[in-house]
């Protein structure tokens, strides 16, 4: 090692000179840089204007990607329809709490629903679980593409995906070269009910769409009260998604089922 750096010294003229050439050629491999791990975000955020947020309440310990239900105009639609979950939305709550928030959520979306980013400009992740939408859904299929993108980055991470858009979501896997109800394996894909109280049944929806890993429903607790045999099947609530990862995981459970906060 020592003749080696010797002859580094010789060819780069000096100590200082060797240091600086290893500095740069650690930078283009992305060694020791922001470009490895999850850290990676922060490079790639400055590059593309999108934020990354960690998560808090029973999503701790989760870190997500996500847009903006305030500019999304399925949302805006979705939360005019009587009886829809979408009314009692609590994204738009937090995000008038939190400005700071919301305006970054904003950023994400006018990027993601606007510009196609290639698999390989995506970040790496060290995480074992990661979300997709937590405070918003996909609008178009440039949004759900440059997910898909993410996804495809990152095969050592398991992804949930929640949305109430699964024909966005259709076209963009078959526009990513997924057919016959294939997908990326790394990631669970969960249709959430429009409808409070509501449940489509799982073989309806894998019917159209193949694709899909589970079903989310949302039951207020007056519904649970009138029709106690619902009791015993809420499997989502009161307990940490990362004690539970009942969403993040391939398993039996094909329904899941929420009491309303």
């Amino acid at each position: 090692m020592k003749n080696l750096f010797k002859q580094a010294i010789e060819k780069f003229g000096s100590i200082k000179a060797v240091k600086a050439a290893i500095g740069a050629l650690k930078k283009r491999l992305g060694i020791g840089s922001r470009r490895h791990g999850y850290n990676g975000e922060k490079a790639f955020s400055e590059k593309w204007g999108i934020f990354f947020n960690t998560m808090g309440g029973k999503l701790e310990g989760l870190k997500a990607l996500s847009t903006s239900c305030l500019n999304n105009a399925l949302c805006a639609a979705h939360r005019l329809v009587d009886g829809s979950i979408c009314q009692k939305c609590f994204s738009v709550n937090t995000q008038g709490m939190y400005k700071g928030l919301k305006d970054r959520l904003i950023k994400n979306g006018e990027v993601l629903k606007s510009t196609l980013i290639p698999v390989e400009e995506w970040p790496e992740l060290n995480e074992r679980f990661f979300r997709i939408e937590s405070f918003g859904d996909v609008e178009n299929e440039i949004q759900a593409r440059n997910y898909i993108h993410f996804i495809l980055k990152n095969p050592n991470t398991m992804f949930g995906w929640w949305t109430k858009n699964p024909v966005i979501l259709d076209n963009a896997l078959k526009m990513e070269g997924f057919k016959d109800g294939n997908k990326p394996n790394n990631c669970i894909f969960l249709v959430s009910s429009l409808m409070e109280n509501h449940v489509a049944g799982i073989d309806n929806i894998k019917h159209v769409f193949p694709w899909v890993d589970k079903e989310f429903a949302v039951l207020s607790p007056e519904f649970v009260l009138l029709n106690p045999e619902y009791e015993n099947r809420i499997n989502c609530g009161a307990r940490q998604c990362m004690a539970c990862k009942c969403c993040y995981t391939h398993n039996n459970i094909t329904t899941v089922y929420e009491l309303e906060k």
